[in-house]
């Protein structure tokens, strides 16, 4: 079952909604008393009774519009969360066996604004579990009802489909049953469909009656995220477009914010006997082989 940890941290997320626009403040409240109600009997002492203190003065100054206080309160919120979480490890690492939310709560929860689904699915397929490392082609295969095929985008969209899944979500409305890479950017590239794509490279492909001639998808600045599938380039024939699948799993950025690693999980490779494995691709170093990234609404589900 998914489980979605009610710890201090969450409320540093909360604390920053509350600085959103006022559309987001209701639910920002909401959240916040859930994670507090989540903390109480394992939290003990000042510091679950200051932030249950900033949470009845944010909900009163939103009463009385007192907007400008309530940011306010929302700084407060974050330097108790920060105190709270730097000086009692021990409950820190207690808050592992918090309750867990149902898949239908979670979704509900989603719909309300309380609960960044997409950002939390995500989160999901960043996890080890999910990438099936050192698997063949069989599972894939069967999902697919295609065997013997190129299996890279079958993976993939096997590992997604399974994390929405688990949020009780219909995995083909988020991305579709297609096993071909030039397949799955046409799809994304398509602005009746959720989600968008991203190419790093410019230039036009073409390949199968898929291309991306005459579509505004070009957009080098893009940061990937974890859930993401990024489309690769193996043979060096770039007018035939992106021939290979991956998942995104991970990012990694340096200590200026700039990013320099991407993480991969992929299947049907070159390496590890073309068993699924992780790869590292360095940005700008590795990224030439990177075409771009279909990045899929995972808050629809």
């Amino acid at each position: 079952m998914p489980r979605i940890r009610i710890t201090p941290e969450s409320l540093l997320m909360i604390a920053a909604q509350i600085r959103q626009q006022s559309g987001y403040m209701d639910a920002a409240i909401t959240a916040v008393k859930a994670a507090c109600r989540g903390l109480k009997g394992i939290v003990r002492g000042p510091a679950l009774d200051e932030m249950i203190r900033i949470i009845e003065s944010v909900y009163f100054t939103r009463v009385n519009n007192a907007y400008h206080e309530m940011i306010a309160q929302a700084s407060n919120l974050e330097k108790a969360a920060n105190t709270y979480i730097t000086t009692d490890q021990s409950v820190k690492n207690a808050v592992i066996n918090e309750p867990e939310l149902t898949p239908e709560q979670i979704r509900a929860y989603a719909g309300i604004g309380i609960l960044p689904l997409d950002g939390i699915i995500r989160d999901r397929i960043a996890d080890r579990e999910y990438w099936h490392l050192d698997d063949g082609p069989s599972t894939y295969w069967e999902y697919f009802g295609m065997p013997g095929q190129a299996w890279c985008a079958m993976y993939a969209v096997y590992c997604i489909h399974r994390a929405i899944e688990d949020f009780g979500g219909d995995p083909v409305s988020v991305v579709p049953m297609n096993a071909s890479t030039t397949g799955l950017a046409e799809w994304f590239m398509n602005p009746d469909n959720p989600g968008t794509y991203h190419e790093w490279r410019e230039g036009t492909w073409s390949y199968g009656g898929k291309s991306n001639a005459g579509k505004s998808c070009y957009d080098p600045g893009y940061i990937p995220k974890p859930g993401d599938l990024i489309l690769l380039e193996t043979n060096s024939n770039f007018p035939d477009g992106p021939d290979h699948t991956g998942l995104v799993v991970d990012v990694i950025f340096d200590d200026n914010g700039n990013l320099v690693q991407i993480i991969t999980a992929e299947g049907n490779t070159s390496s590890n006997g073309g068993n699924v494995t992780n790869k590292t691709y360095d940005v700008p170093g590795g990224s030439g082989r990177i075409i771009g990234f279909c990045s899929p609404d995972y808050g629809r589900v």
